[in-house]
């Protein structure tokens, strides 16, 4: 796929910006269209911030039921999968299984410490190593479904780097509370979080704190991924994981969702795991839930499986979270700038002010969505979270668009090795940059308010650019320490 995209995107780029040079009215409905795109969902975003908070129901667990834990690897750290994994072994709860599947690993120096640490923890403790394993993540999934127990009646599904509390299985389970609850799903939480990298943390929180909440209101819950407990039946129901979205996760959600069972939200840090630390890493995850989200989006509207008003908003609001329209408006801008260089005339620069308007609306909402966010955090905590947001504008806004057109880009896991990745390569938000400062200098020339907006949307840019950097360095720091504590207390060695 990504040798076709090198292909085939710069000639339908080249096609479109020739036919809007001869029809400069083909501009302005592409830039209309993503206005209408951008006020509706983001409209809707902060009507979604009105729900009262949702408390889901409970009951008081009877019996022991069988609950198999399946845990997906892919060339992890061994010290942080055996910190998981002990942590997996003090789990208040008796009826349980744990199935480590590590697939397609080349370097078995990473996976043998793994295996030999699972080899003490006893009869509970399986550990698998598959190679050539297909469907990435749902692949692996789908495998370690087939090494299931036959007795299990439930299925949670963490990721490698993730540690749970002990009381984690039972309060799940008390949240089954009836046959057609296929799905409890807890919210992602962090251990290398602190105060002096809080933005990112409250960027990802804004997630659960909002759309989750509004999905409990509707009851159409769908997974994220990891401390996700999925009701066997369910998952069967739904055909198990499908490997046709690269976020499997939110694509299992709708598929149980379609098979008349419904997702619960419970807003419990029950488990945490480690955010990525550098600008590699967290570009690739923002790239895969908003490209793997797209293709569910898709999928869904074709379905016309709506059942009701209110279930589909939710589920718009869901798909859409990570989305953010700023791509085509600034596009729409240097286009306008280089057509007035190549052809003055005033309809460029009515282009020119549609689409600098576009960026000013984006970037408004946005700030009041996260500004007017229920959550008990300070207003200078808020705009952190919304400029660490901003700070991937590129990632939000190009991804989705790419789906129609190229619907096959693979998997690409979020790398948790530290040192692999840098801080200091050119992030998509300065490619943004980089075309906003002609607009200002050409387009714009003897016009002192538009200068003074694009300018301010510059520093804006920039101002989010560093706060993502700072937060990632922090974020290295602490997970480094983190790394350092863990391997004290970890036998990394295989026997």
């Amino acid at each position: 796929m990504n040798d076709r995209l090198k292909i085939i995107a710069p000639a339908f780029f080249l096609l479109t910006l020739c036919l809007c040079f001869l029809y400069p009215n083909l501009l302005l409905l592409i830039l209309g269209i993503n206005l209408t795109l951008m006020l509706v969902i983001n409209f809707g975003r902060i009507q979604a911030l009105t729900h009262k908070k949702f408390k889901p129901k409970s009951k008081k667990l009877f019996g022991n039921p069988m609950v198999s834990i399946h845990v997906p690897s892919y060339n992890e750290p061994p010290e942080l999968m055996i910190n998981t994994l002990r942590a997996l072994s003090e789990l208040n709860y008796d009826n349980y299984e744990v199935i480590v599947l590590d697939n397609n690993t080349p370097d078995p120096a990473v996976w043998q410490p793994v295996k030999a640490y699972c080899d003490t923890l006893g009869d509970k403790f399986r550990f698998f190593h598959f190679d050539g394993v297909k469907g990435f993540k749902a692949g692996a999934l789908n495998i370690s479904y087939d090494l299931t127990d036959e007795n299990t009646e439930y299925i949670l599904v963490i990721d490698a780097d993730y540690v749970l509390e002990p009381t984690i299985l039972e309060t799940a389970l008390s949240h089954f509370t009836d046959e057609k609850v296929g799905l409890v799903q807890f919210p992602q939480a962090y251990l290398n979080t602190e105060v002096e990298n809080a933005a990112m943390k409250n960027e990802y929180a804004h997630f659960f704190s909002v759309y989750m909440n509004v999905a409990n209101h509707c009851n159409c819950v769908l997974s994220t991924g990891t401390v996700s407990f999925i009701r066997k039946s369910a998952l069967e129901a739904a055909g198990l994981w499908h490997g046709d979205s690269i976020t499997e996760d939110v694509d299992l959600g709708l598929n149980i969702y379609e098979a008349d069972y419904c997702g619960v939200f419970v807003n419990e840090n029950l488990g945490r795991g480690l955010m990525p630390s550098d600008l590699d890493s967290v570009a690739v995850q923002r790239e895969r839930w908003v490209y793997g989200n797209m293709q569910t989006l898709m999928r869904f509207l074709r379905s016309g499986n709506f059942k009701t008003l209110e279930i589909f908003k939710s589920n718009i609001l869901f798909l859409t979270a990570w989305f953010n329209f700023l791509l085509l408006p600034v596009l729409g801008l240097a286009a306008a700038t280089l057509f007035h260089l190549l052809s003055p005339n005033t309809a460029w620069l009515t282009a020119g002010k549609f689409a600098a308007g576009s960026i000013v609306a984006e970037v408004i909402l946005t700030l009041a969505f996260f500004m007017f966010m229920p959550v008990p955090e300070s207003l200078k905590l808020k705009f952190s979270a919304f400029l660490q947001h901003i700070s991937l504008a590129y990632e939000g806004s190009v991804n989705w668009l790419k789906v129609p057109f190229f619907p096959g880009m693979g998997f690409k896991r979020t790398n948790k090795f530290l040192g692999l990745g840098t801080n200091f390569k050119v992030s998509g938000n300065m490619r943004f940059m980089l075309l906003l400062v002609p607009a200002m200098l050409i387009l714009f020339a003897g016009s002192p308010l538009w200068q003074t907006v694009i300018f301010g949307i510059t520093i804006l840019l920039l101002a989010a650019d560093y706060l993502l950097r700072k937060q990632l360095n922090h974020t290295a720091e602490i997970s480094k320490q983190y790394y350092e504590t863990t391997t004290l207390n970890t036998p990394v060695t295989a026997a």
